[in-house]
């Protein structure tokens, strides 16, 4: 995997997230109980979080990764 694939895959995640997120919003505006609501807007945010996470990678240096042909690993740093 080169860093171009990486980029792609990654900004395939974040649109997952951000689906996941719309979906669980939508879905506890159409529950009644109050604790689904809860529940189901703690989901969106936690989704929301993941896509902010994910849109990181997109804006890390390219020198922290290391592509071997088929793995990518991380920097120190990254805490991976």
């Amino acid at each position: 995997m080169d860093i171009d694939e990486f980029k792609k895959t990654i900004k395939f995640a974040i649109a997952g997230e951000i689906e996941a997120q719309i979906f669980y919003k939508e879905v506890s505006k159409a529950v009644e109980s109050p604790q689904l609501k809860d529940m189901f807007m703690e989901f969106s945010e936690d989704e929301k979080q993941h896509a902010q996470i994910l849109k990181g990678y997109l804006y890390k240096d390219p020198e922290s990764f290391q592509f071997d042909g088929s793995n990518v690993t991380f920097s120190a740093d990254w805490g991976m």
